[in-house]
């Protein structure tokens, strides 16, 4: 008999194997022999649907093919004749080869009996009035039609198939009737009276009023039909609807599973069903068999697992017993196989141990006192392999594993540098006393951690281990990144921002210096004769003023000051209509995308500023790309912008977090350096052979004077992706297609005084001129100190007062003021080398009648002096 050890592998092998078999009857019974039981119960469901469609689709092609036979006879010629003597030979003969009908026969259209071979005394004779419904509704729908079961003037059961009869002429002449008696020879009636379904079940048919027309219990005459009617059984209502399904159902006592269909071009229904007990009962006989199978199955296994075991560990509990009596000898064979070695080798290991023991002791001793009092994160790790071979409980706290777990863990499994690379550091400790690394290590939830690593070499358990202290570094980390992130984005906010001012200021001074060369030419060109050799030179001086005008208004553009013309506009609409544009200024050899957002809410911009951002940003994708292929797209979207993500853009001091509009131009160029990156918005700076440098910088004004952001993300050998963004406007856009009025083309003149007001000498003279061109005579002064009291000595005289706004002394608004005082109707032009917005900024509600942008033209002057002196005069009150 078998002994077993409560505590030995043999009698916890057996104590688990019953364990599991009890688990697994207990698993058979609640969810096995269920699921089987189920399983096999859907099967028989099934089958007896398929019993039913294999029965149905039976009916159907019968009852089809009997149509198609009707409604062939019912063009044959002789029938179609409708002579008696022809619809007598040809019927006949059909009765006696037809085999879906039991006889056929022909009425004309009143219901009278043309030809009934079977019954020649019916021949003249009338169909009964209680029957001519299936004659008048053949002749009302002039089609096939099914009748349905009947009682005939012969006092049998029928049903059958009546179709019209038309001449050659296409007219209908009369009715074919196709008979069929219901009786058990009938094809489809006796296939279904002899389906056997399981143990207990069987097949009947209904006609659409519900009457039982085949059954197997149940013989029909015409007496006794009627009182076998299934109207109120479930699967009856359904099939007669046309329904096709399965369901269950009080019949005779009890409950039976149905299968129903309908039979095509009858309306009759099929239905097969048994009682539930039947499919119950046979499908948990398979469940029961299938279990019985399974656990013998189990039980087999088990006591082959059991034996086997008994005999494997032998070795092993041999010995176990030399450990424990002390006569573990050196010369003592354990066995051959596997088993046998093992034990050999745990005798060795055993010996080696008990050599060990007492150093060991003392050592582990020691250094468990140092790692678990110690509140410092201590890990000892082996230089070799990289395994974790202790840690102290700061150490699980803080990697959130326990000590098993972590101990079972290599080095590199936490630290997120490459495995060569941490191996690599290992070894290099061996030839050092301690080592420090600032690395990553990955905790138990995913979290990386920034750590600071003191390593150095300790002797333990008869090798060289080493012993690291890890301090998390984080916060720290994150507080230093913030401080440089926040310091390096307000040195280039400062830059651009002192830049900004320095291009305004320029822009400024050179306006006003372009002012005068641009009068000056203009004033000439008027004096000379056309056709003059001078005046070819003189053009030319007017169209390198205008140029440097340009220059001027990119200037301003890139301090934010240029002036704009704010609408609501549609980004998309704004691309759209660039298309042949972009596509034209791009290399031939870059493809152009478009990846435009629908739907797109607008945006309040000028329009004609956005298209100068779009076409230098393609502009500057199709240089980067150079000569080789490459792709450009342009998209739009719509993105919730949090602060963090518009600290990382440009110009974003004063933007809320919120929804933007956005459009990105991407690129598969070269790619930017980061050091380039930071230098790209700079005026003049340039790493193209040829340009100005102001084509970036022009978008960043651009970007600036709308409130918006800029983002820049490069990498080099693969391509760029300016992202520029705009507050989203929830009015709709304007209409792009509205078109400015246009301009006279005769110059006109106006009479009176004009008060010029200016610090620069030579806008004072080109104003002179231009303005005794257009008819005034004009007084000038060289400052606002001046320009005030020269108002004073003539303000009733004085028509319009053309003022500048940066003067020495009193400037513009301070001179406006007084100006205003001593005459609240006077009208002023403000003139100013800076935009309109920021320099009419100062006088809103002032009544500011107009502002020129110098530097300008005679014919923008003579516009500008006619609207204010031509037009109502301003509200002194606004």
């Amino acid at each position: 008999m078998l002994k077993l050890n409560p505590h030995s592998i043999k009698f916890k092998t057996v104590a688990v194997i019953v364990a599991v078999l009890g688990v697994v009857l207990l698993f058979q019974t609640l969810y096995i022999t269920p699921m089987i039981s189920k399983d096999n119960f859907e099967r028989g469901l099934y089958a007896q649907e398929q019993i039913a469609d294999q029965i149905g689709e039976s009916a159907d092609f019968f009852f089809h093919q009997a149509i198609v036979e009707l409604e062939t006879i019912a063009q044959l010629s002789s029938v179609q004749s409708m002579e008696k003597g022809l619809l007598d030979e040809s019927i006949s003969e059909i009765d006696h080869l037809t085999h879906f009908f039991n006889h056929y026969f022909v009425v004309d259209r009143d219901g009278a009996w043309v030809s009934f071979p079977s019954k020649p005394f019916m021949a003249n004779q009338k169909v009964p009035p209680e029957n001519m419904e299936w004659v008048r509704e053949t002749v009302q729908k002039n089609r096939t039609i099914f009748l349905d079961l009947l009682v005939s003037s012969f006092g049998s059961l029928v049903s059958g198939f009546a179709t019209p009869i038309r001449s050659k002429s296409g007219d209908m002449v009369g009715v074919l009737r196709g008979v069929i008696v219901v009786s058990e020879e009938n094809t489809v009636l006796s296939t279904v009276r002899n389906t056997k379904v399981g143990k207990s079940g069987y097949a009947y048919i209904v006609t659409s009023n519900g009457w039982l027309i085949a059954h197997p219990h149940i013989a029909l005459d015409a007496n006794e039909f009627s009182i076998y009617n299934y109207m109120n059984y479930e699967p009856v209502k359904k099939v007669i609807k046309g329904q096709s399904g399965r369901c269950e159902y009080e019949y005779e006592g009890a409950t039976w599973v149905a299968a129903y269909r309908p039979i095509k071009a009858t309306g009759w229904g099929l239905i097969v069903h048994q009682p539930k007990t039947d499919l119950l009962a046979e499908a948990r006989s398979k469940a029961r068999v299938v279990s019985r199978l399974f656990i013998f199955a189990f039980l087999f296994s088990a006591i082959v697992l059991v034996s086997l075991i008994h005999f494997e560990v032998r070795p092993l509990t041999d010995l176990l017993k030399d450990i424990r009596s002390g006569d573990a000898a050196a010369h003592r064979v354990y066995g051959k196989g596997e088993i046998g070695q093992l034990a050999l080798e745990f005798r060795t290991l055993y010996a080696n141990l008990l050599q060990s023991k007492e150093a060991l002791q003392e050592s582990e001793e020691h250094f468990r006192l140092l790692l678990e009092n110690d509140h410092s994160v201590m890990l000892l790790v082996d230089p070799e392999t990289g395994v974790i071979v202790d840690a102290n409980p700061a150490a699980c706290h803080f990697y959130g594993y326990s000590k098993p777990h972590l101990t079972s863990k290599k080095i590199t499994q936490i630290n997120v540098s490459p495995e060569d690379e941490v191996l690599e550091n290992l070894k290099e400790v061996k030839s050092k006393p301690q080592a420090h690394y600032i690395c990553q290590h990955r905790l138990a939830g995913g979290d990386v951690r920034e750590v600071e690593v003191y390593t150095g070499q300790v002797r333990m358990r008869g090798r060289a281990l080493l012993h690291s202290i890890v301090h998390d570094i984080t916060e720290r980390k994150r507080a230093e990144d913030e401080r440089r992130k926040l310091e390096a984005h307000m040195q280039q906010s400062q830059k651009l921002e002192s830049l900004g001012v320095l291009a305004g200021g320029i822009a400024h001074d050179f306006n006003n210096l372009m002012m005068g060369v641009l009068a000056s030419a203009e004033l000439a060109l008027d004096d000379i004769p056309k056709g003059s050799k001078a005046r070819e030179g003189v053009e030319g001086i007017a169209a390198a003023a205008r140029r440097a005008g340009e220059l001027g208004k990119q200037m301003l553009a890139y301090s934010g000051k240029a002036q704009f013309v704010i609408k609501s506009c549609d980004l998309n609409e704004i691309i759209h209509s660039m298309a042949h544009l972009l596509k034209a200024s791009i290399s031939k050899k870059a493809v152009l995308k478009h990846t435009l957002a629908p739907n797109l809410p607008s945006v309040e911009a000028d329009g004609t500023q956005i298209s100068q951002i779009v076409l230098n940003l393609v502009t500057n994708a199709s240089q980067a790309i150079g000569d080789a292929n490459g792709e450009i797209v342009v998209s739009t979207g719509v993105r919730d912008c949090d602060g963090a993500y518009l600290a990382e853009t440009y110009l974003d001091e004063q933007l809320a977090p919120g929804r933007y509009v956005y459009f990105q131009v991407t690129d598969t160029g070269c790619g930017i350096d980061p050091e380039t990156v930071t230098r790209i918005f700079d005026p003049f700076f340039t790493t193209k052979a040829e340009g100005r440098g102001l084509g970036l910088s022009l978008v960043l004004g651009i970007v600036r004077g709308h409130k918006g952001a800029l983002k820049v993300e490069s990498e080099i050998g693969k391509g760029s992706k300016f992202t520029v963004l705009f507050p989203c406007s929830y009015r709709l856009a304007d209409d792009p297609q509205k078109k400015a009025p246009a301009k006279e083309e005769q110059r006109w003149t106006g009479t009176g005084t004009v008060l010029v007001v200016d610090d620069e000498e030579i806008v004072r003279q080109v104003a002179d001129r231009m303005l005794q061109k257009l008819g005034f005579k004009v007084i000038t002064a060289v400052d606002g100190v001046d320009g005030v009291e020269k108002f004073r000595k003539h303000a009733q005289d004085i028509a319009a007062v053309v003022l500048d706004l940066s003067m020495p002394r009193m400037d513009g608004e301070e001179a406006f003021n007084e100006i205003r005082r001593l005459r609240p109707d006077a009208v002023v032009v403000l003139s100013s080398g800076y935009d309109a917005q920021e320099a009419t900024s100062r006088f809103a509600g002032k009544g500011l009648s107009a502002f020129l942008q110098k530097p300008y033209r005679l014919d923008k002057l003579a516009e500008k002096m006619r609207e204010v002196l031509s037009g109502p005069k301003p509200d002194q009150h606004a």
